[in-house]
Formats: C-alpha cells, structure tokens, sequence
C-alpha cells in the first residue's frame, strides 16, 4: 500500500495558524490556501514506515513536512477528515513546536479551503475560480531551509507583529467570501497587498528575494509573494498570459527554475 499527500500553496493568512498567535488573540487565524499536484508519498519499507519527498525537496515552502505526517499517519492508521488532522498535526507537533496547523490542514483535505483555527477547526471549501491555473506560475529562489527557523523568530515576536497577522486573516476570510459571493477578487493585487504586509516579518524576505521579487513585477507579473515560511523555497505569482513570457524571461536571467504545476482538489488517499 501506498499514501500520496499533496503539497499546498498558501495564498493569504499565513503566520495566524500558529499556536502563538491563538494563545496571544485568543482567537485563532484563516488561512487561505490550495493544494498543487506535488506530493509527498508513504510506504512501508521492511516493516517501517517511510515518507519520500518525490516531487520537491524538503524546505520548499510548500508545505512538504506537513504533507509527510498526513502521508505517513493515514499509511499507519488508514483515517481520514479531522481524525487524520488530528494524527498528523501531533506528528508534526512533536517534531517543530512552532509549526502552524495550515499544513497538516490542505494535505488531509485537498483543495481551494478557507480554515479558521477558532476553537475549533472549521473549513469552508471553495471552487477554484477560473483562470486561476493559466495564471499562477512559481519559481524556486534556490534556497531550501527548515521552517523551524523562521517560525521560531516569528514566534518570539509575534507580539510585535500580531497585528499584521490579524490583518493577513481578514485578507483571507475577506478573498474566500468575495469568491463565495461570485465576485472573485483581482488576485495578483491582492497578492502583492499582501506580501507588503508579510514580508515586514521577521526571517520572511531577503535581498535577493526582494530583487527576485521586484524583477518579476517589473516585467509583467501582477502580484505574488514567498511560499511558507521564509528565507527561501518558491516565489509565487500571478501573471497574465502576456506578460509570462517576459516575466519566465526575468527570472531565467535571475537563475529561478520554473516549477510547472496545477491546482488540485484531491487531499491524501491510497494509491
């Protein structure tokens, strides 16, 4: 037997899934996200449970270790819904105390979701708007790290930067109702909106990031932002299919390799 659990791209509210965050709110965050069709996939190898990392290596900030535990807890206990959710985020729990539920969250359950990590988890599943595919291209800075690292920074800060948080959390409820509604948002702008705000944390951007960034805007890409964490793994935009040529032009000059991909609806199952 063998687990394939997708990887995630997360579009808005990402930091305000954080234990953190909830602790010092007292209300938890939204996160906006989607899971892509890279994978992490489970197996048992002589008896013992194995997570190979397939499509994208570890550090990408896609969501890869969180994948991994959905993979390997739905491998050794065949659950599904908020029982796997609940497997899977005291695996990943143990192994980084500062990691956000986010993760955990789009993996066991595939899709365009708005999660709210109240009390209680709550999911709100959502339609990928059209055009969305053609339009949302991603790009490796290069740089893989743990996300340990960034999180552990944010974490001893957030209460300087709380409420930048909570304004990522109002970005994604406010993007996920205006789909809702059938007024599907311009997303480019809202993306670089709010990568204005994301990039003021700490461990998030870097110079070389901000260059990368900047190259992208400036030849054509309406907005986009840093998968994960920070510090590295892949860029996002989005990009009007006239514009993709320059902005893939941009980028292989920057020695940022495309990585091709397409949004899914599907969460972990058997393979």
């Amino acid at each position: 037997m063998m687990i394939r659990a997708p990887m995630r791209i997360s579009l808005f509210g990402g930091g305000s899934d954080l234990p953190m965050y909830r602790e010092l709110t007292g209300s938890g965050g939204c996160v906006l996200s989607c899971t892509i069709d890279k994978y992490v996939t489970a197996k048992y190898v002589r008896d013992k449970p194995f997570a190979a990392h397939g499509d994208v290596l570890p550090g990408s900030g896609l969501g890869g270790s969180g994948a991994a535990c959905v993979a390997l807890s739905k491998l050794r206990t065949a659950t599904s819904g908020y029982e796997l959710f609940q497997e899977a985020w005291a695996m990943e729990f143990a192994a980084n105390r500062h990691a956000g539920w986010q993760d955990v969250a789009a993996s066991t359950w595939g899709g365009l979701n708005l999660f709210s990590f109240g009390s209680d988890l709550r999911i709100e599943p959502i339609s990928i708007p059209p055009g969305w595919n053609e339009r949302l291209l991603l790009f490796s800075t290069g740089i893989t790290r743990q996300a340990s690292e960034p999180l552990a920074m944010q974490a001893e800060q957030m209460l300087e930067y709380v409420d930048d948080l909570t304004k990522a959390a109002e970005s994604a409820a406010w993007v996920a109702w205006s789909i809702l509604q059938g007024r599907t948002p311009e997303l480019g702008w809202c993306l670089h909106s709010a990568w204005q705000d994301k990039r003021r944390l700490p461990g998030v951007t870097t110079p070389a990031i901000d260059h990368a960034y900047d190259a992208a805007r400036n030849a054509g890409a309406a907005g986009g932002k840093l998968c994960g964490a920070g510090g590295g793994g892949y860029l996002l935009f989005y990009v009007e299919p006239d514009a993709q040529a320059s902005v893939r032009t941009a980028m292989a000059e920057l020695q940022l390799t495309e990585l091709p991909f397409h949004l899914t609806t599907d969460g972990a199952r058997m393979i």
